[in-house]
């Protein structure tokens, strides 16, 4: 089937996207998360049996990261660039995130807290809407099981190495 049987030619508006995306969200921290014997899986590739048994034989850590939607005619998603400094992952784009702490009181807190530290996100600019599926993000150096918290983040002044990038999703007819 061609994909313009699929979509139509409209792109979401930010109310349109903010309303499905409320809709099919929830604040349930996704099952298995915490659970070190779940493996989360994604795709063809995600089933390699090698890939499966090198994840299942780290003790990921956890992490959280906010990905922020900007409220805008046009939403975007707003990405970080790590600064060229950074011993791990210098220059690389990516959500605003990282290891949850003992002090945080959820995945939700720890990615706010997180895009606080990284990008001068405040807080009080975005509206978590719920839980992604969880990620794993395997590395040379380490394994992270990663929740993705989606936000509305609200128009805002300076963030440092900020990117945002149109989100162009197209809706289902």
């Amino acid at each position: 089937m061609a994909d313009s049987t699929l979509h139509n030619d409209c792109f979401l508006t930010a109310s349109e996207f903010f309303s499905r995306a409320q809709e099919r969200l929830t604040f349930d921290v996704p099952a298995g998360f915490a659970d070190p014997n779940v493996i989360p899986r994604h795709d063809q590739q995600d089933a390699d049996p090698a890939v499966v048994a090198a994840i299942a034989g780290v003790r990921p850590s956890l992490a959280a990261v906010l990905v922020p939607i900007i409220e805008r005619d046009e939403p975007s998603v707003l990405l970080t660039q790590r600064t060229a400094q950074l011993a791990d992952h210098a220059g690389q784009i990516s959500f605003p995130g990282g290891k949850i702490d003992a002090s945080d009181e959820s995945p939700v807190a720890a990615a706010l807290r997180e895009a606080e530290e990284e990008i001068a996100l405040p807080r009080r600019f975005v509206e978590p809407i719920g839980y992604l599926d969880v990620h794993m993000t395997p590395s040379a150096i380490a394994s992270c099981r990663c929740s993705l918290v989606c936000g509305r983040a609200l128009q805002f002044g300076s963030i440092r190495g900020r990117l945002t990038m149109p989100l162009k999703c197209r809706s289902l007819s």
